[in-house]
């Protein structure tokens, strides 16, 4: 190997160290704490912290809305620490002990990119809806209090269909009805509309909505709506 090859080599085993920050991980012969390189992606938490803790990795992720912040293991019981990342705008937890998402309320007029995966207790999505600038979502067996996702619902209104998956099928989720209060807050669900591309045979859904006929649309019934495992928000963009 010459040595511009080997130079080019060590360069890109460099840069492949620095895409992905695990402030938990780092191998011993580097500092978790140096400044992220201009290349990095992600910034990963792995290991519980305090308070003092969550702000020295609020520190060294420095305003970087590239930047996701991945949160794994159990690090957190909730989204407080949130309020250490104003701007944030990626956000991924794959955390089991994550009782309590009202923290999102500190991220609420940025976050683009939101993953919830790997819970194991079912959480009130409210919080969600109230983030309108997201464009990318992914949430795993979460559904309850799905009807409050108004940000969603107008992702829906301007054809951007969201991926749900259950426990037995993926299909495309086009339409959300529900019953609202006087201010236009909705108070439940009234019928979902999707595309199944293996439609079941059985009873039909009745329903007081009229859908257009495509191929594979329908009603999905409340057993299947109980039963949503993942949801991912699909956005196609012109480049």
């Amino acid at each position: 190997m010459t040595d511009s090859a080997s130079t080019n080599v060590s360069r890109e085993k460099i840069l492949l160290q620095e895409l992905d920050r695990n402030v938990d991980t780092e191998p011993l012969e580097l500092d978790p704490w140096r400044p992220l390189h201009e290349a990095c992606d992600r910034l990963c938490i792995q290991k519980p912290k305090n308070d003092q803790e969550m702000q020295q990795v609020s520190r060294l992720w420095n305003g970087r809305r590239d930047v996701e912040l991945r949160l794994l293991g159990y690090t957190a019981k909730d989204f407080e620490f949130l309020r250490y990342f104003p701007d944030l705008e990626r956000l991924n937890v794959q955390v089991p002990i994550v009782k309590n998402i009202e923290g999102l309320r500190h991220v609420a007029n940025s976050l683009k990119e939101f993953t919830l995966a790997s819970t194991t207790v079912r959480l009130s999505l409210r919080p969600v809806a109230r983030c309108l600038a997201l464009e990318s979502l992914h949430l795993q067996r979460q559904a309850k209090d799905f009807g409050e996702l108004r940000s969603i619902a107008g992702q829906l209104q301007a054809d951007t269909p969201l991926l749900v998956f259950t426990s037995h099928n993926a299909m495309l989720l086009t339409r959300i009805y529900y019953h609202a209060d006087l201010f236009g807050h909705p108070t439940s669900l009234y019928a979902v509309v999707v595309r199944d591309p293996f439609p079941q045979t059985g009873p039909p859904v009745t329903t007081g909505v009229k859908i257009d006929g495509y191929p594979g649309q329908r009603f999905l019934t409340q057993a299947e709506y109980n039963d949503i495992q993942s949801v991912v928000q699909v956005s196609v963009k012109n480049h």
